[in-house]
């Protein structure tokens, strides 16, 4: 089972579902589902989560008509705003939206101001670990503030997106990469492996990320441990393509084991998220 744990999806600007004025899309064009099954199936890869991106606002409806029309190869970890009136009542009924799986929180400095404080996230953190839901946080420059929130509610499984990183152009070596670590110590919290080929200048097999991918390794597990690619970042950039993003776990890194790569590629991301290995693998393993 190999599971992409981020993928951003979009279509065009549409009246019925607009952009979001203020935010400019990763890419020129739409990044669809059927852009991301080519790359899928020519790396061999299982599944992916989409993640809508902040371009669509709390629109969610795409991402969610992927995963109906390819059940089997998409799910969504949605977006919604935490501090909405009705926000338990919302969360309620988060997974019961087929294809839903989760939910992501952006701890981005305008979202900060805008709740006013983390006070204001509790309704919405209370739904989530009376549901289930597993919520990643984004937290570019804000580790200390995710700190924060998986401390106050150890009943909430969380997803830390690109390993806690700033944004991608300020490389692998980052101020707050020790307090993400300590993060290790709370039980309720995974990494995603997310954006990390596109911190490398140097191509593949990217080698100056491999020391902090053994030190998650060291600190968190393998079984805590989620791959991913967060794509659109890496066509971007033209850093690696997307079998390369895969290798790196694949075939490098000689630290791991075969079960490890087994639990970081799919396994955990299928147990953690409730989306069963019920559908057979493709024959990565045999993909030269």
């Amino acid at each position: 089972m190999i599971l992409d744990t981020q993928i951003h999806l979009w279509e065009e600007n549409r009246p019925d579902r607009p952009w979001v004025p203020e935010v400019r899309p990763g890419l020129p064009e739409p990044f669809r589902a059927e852009d991301a099954l080519v790359l899928m199936n020519s790396a061999a890869v299982d599944r992916a989560l989409i993640v809508p991106p902040s371009l669509l606002g709390e629109n969610n409806e795409y991402a969610l008509e992927c995963a109906a029309a390819w059940p089997d190869r998409f799910a969504v970890v949605g977006l919604v705003d935490p501090i909405r009136p009705d926000i338990a009542e919302v969360m309620n009924g988060w997974l019961e939206q087929p294809g839903m799986v989760g939910v992501r929180l952006r701890l981005i400095d305008a979202e900060q101001r805008r709740w006013g404080s983390l006070a204001a996230l509790e309704p919405f953190l209370a739904a989530c670990a009376a549901r289930g839901i597993v919520v990643s946080l984004f937290a570019p420059r804000a580790v200390a503030v995710a700190e924060q929130i998986i401390e106050r509610h150890p009943g909430v499984r969380f997803a830390l997106d690109h390993l806690g990183m700033p944004f991608i152009d300020d490389g692998p070596d980052f101020p707050e990469r020790d307090r993400m670590l300590r993060l290790a110590r709370f039980p309720n919290v995974w990494v995603k492996l997310t954006s990390i080929a596109s911190r490398s200048r140097t191509g593949y097999p990217f080698v100056e990320t491999h020391e902090l991918i053994r030190a998650v390794y060291d600190a968190f597990g393998p079984a805590r441990m989620l791959w991913g690619t967060d794509h659109t970042q890496q066509l971007a950039r033209q850093r690696a393509t997307y079998r390369e993003q895969l290798d790196l776990f694949r075939r490098e890194l000689d630290f791991l084991t075969t079960d490890d790569r087994r639990l970081i590629l799919g396994e955990n991301a299928a147990a953690l998220y409730g989306w069963p290995a019920g559908v057979g693998s493709t024959s990565l393993w045999g993909v030269r």
